[in-house]
């Protein structure tokens, strides 16, 4: 399973049933080394401290593929290194780890557009 997770490239798991969805980001996550998990707003805001526990691997969670998101999704996994700001702290610069995002929304996402650097898996129906 680690070769879906180099970097530049990410999966997006999505369907039914957040629990067979996080079992599976785990599953692949985990045979990859130390991961974390957080939400989208969160990692893409001002103060996005979890990139500092150095994970391998970051399960995203709360995606809503939209075009916008999208975008957004696709410059975070293309830069190797990440901002990380909190408040009472000078910035520091560190490594970004590997992605795999987790989203009930991505039936308005087609494959063309999620584009070449996300690998999709659906469950369910």
């Amino acid at each position: 399973m680690r070769n879906f997770l180099k970097k530049g490239h990410t999966i997006l798991i999505t369907g039914q049933g957040t629990a067979s969805k996080m079992a599976l980001a785990r599953t692949i996550a985990e045979s990859a080394g130390y991961f974390a998990i957080a939400d989208f707003e969160g990692v893409t805001g001002p103060y996005n401290s979890v990139f500092l526990t150095a994970p391998d691997v970051l399960i995203i969670t709360q995606f809503n593929p939209t075009h916008e998101k999208l975008a957004e999704a696709k410059e975070l996994i293309s830069d190797d290194k990440i901002v990380v700001e909190r408040k009472g702290y000078d910035p520091q610069i560190v490594d970004l780890p590997r992605f795999i995002f987790v989203t009930g929304g991505a039936q308005v996402v087609k494959l063309a557009e999620a584009g070449p650097q996300f690998t999709v898996i659906r469950i369910g129906g």
